[in-house]
This record gives C-alpha cells, structure tokens and sequence, in this order.
C-alpha cells in the first residue's frame, strides 16, 4: 500500500518528507514547501485512515482523565507504511540526506519511524509531538533530532514534548530541544528555527 503524496521537486540532493497531523491531509503541512530552501525535494504524505471532512488519521486516539488513549496497533501499522514508503523515496530520489519531518500525530509517527528504522532516516523535525510507549527503543547515535513544542499548547501539553525530547535523548540522538510561547501550532519563529536545523544538520 503506497500513500498519496504531494512533491515539490528540489534542485538539491536532499529530501524532505513531511507527515501531517490528525484530521489533516497532505496539503497542509505541504504548505510549508515555499519556505523550504529550494534545494530540498519536499514530500507530503497522507495518513492511510479516513477521518471524514477531508481529513486523515495515522491512528485513532483520544483523551480522558488518565491522559491520552491511543490505537497502538494502528500506529505500529502507519509506522511500517511511512518507513515502506521512505524505501521507496529514497530508491525514487537517491537522496544523500533523508529528514523527516511531523506535526502533532505526525510527528509521533516520525518518531516511531526514527526509532523502528534509525537507517532510513538521517535527521527528525519533531512539531507538537509526543512519544508512544508502544514503540521500540534504538541505538539512535548520530541522529540529528529537532523537537519544537509550545507552551501553550492545550491539545498535547508541552510536558508531553518535553518527555518525547528525553526519550529520544536516552537513546543517543543529539537532539535539540525549544520551547515557545505559542498553542498547538508552527510559527514563523518555530519555522525559522526548523530552516536553520535543515540547513545545519549536514
């Protein structure tokens, strides 16, 4: 099962691919493409499960008091599928450097991908995210790691990104970790901190 995608061709040798978040599709986060350097192919994939209104899931999840409740076998079923497809890419484009990139949902699933297949990918762009304890742990040595979180943020509290850059941390990614005043979101400080870690994680 291959997922749809959207792609900006870049003039480079780098590749950039992109999950969206819950209730999302493929379009949104493809919007941040303009402000990709040019030189970065940009790829924006589409969560496999239908969640009505034009929007996507990579697993069904919800909230109660005890926090949050997840599909675990869904989103180990969504990891296989991403690191599927980043085969495939990087057979397409031959990449020299593969960073994945996720928002909310999306970036749980990157890290799930980061930590199942450490291989396929060379750096990780963490937005508003959190780990899954049904992931595996890895030797994650030498990943470049950027997890970006708000304090504001209501739908995944920061707590949640802050214990997601520590998990990544204990498994020996250099990861760096920023915190800003803004709710469950990319802004323009968050994005230029973002372009700064693709253009240094060389």
């Amino acid at each position: 099962m291959s997922l749809t995608r959207l792609v900006r061709e870049g003039s480079g040798e780098e590749l950039l691919v992109l999950l969206h978040g819950l209730g999302s599709n493929e379009g949104d986060l493809f919007g941040l493409a303009s402000e990709i350097p040019s030189r970065f192919t940009v790829v924006s994939l589409r969560a496999p499960r239908d969640y009505g209104f034009g929007g996507y899931a990579w697993f069904e999840i919800g909230f109660d008091a005890d926090g949050m409740t997840i599909d675990t076998a869904q989103a180990q079923e969504s990891v296989e599928l991403v690191c599927s497809e980043l085969s495939a890419l990087r057979e397409e484009f031959a990449p020299t450097r593969v960073t994945l990139a996720g928002f909310s949902q999306g970036a749980m699933i990157s890290a799930g991908v980061l930590s199942a297949e450490p291989n396929l990918v060379d750096s990780t762009w963490l937005m508003s995210g959190a780990w899954l304890p049904c992931f595996d742990v890895a030797d994650l040595s030498g990943k470049q790691v950027l997890v970006q979180h708000g304090v504001q943020d209501q739908v995944v509290p920061h707590r949640m990104g802050e214990h997601l850059a520590g998990i990544l941390t204990e498994q020996l990614a250099n990861v760096k970790f920023l915190s800003y005043q803004m709710a469950h979101e990319v802004s323009h400080e968050s994005l230029n901190d973002a372009r700064a870690f693709l253009l240094g994680s060389e």
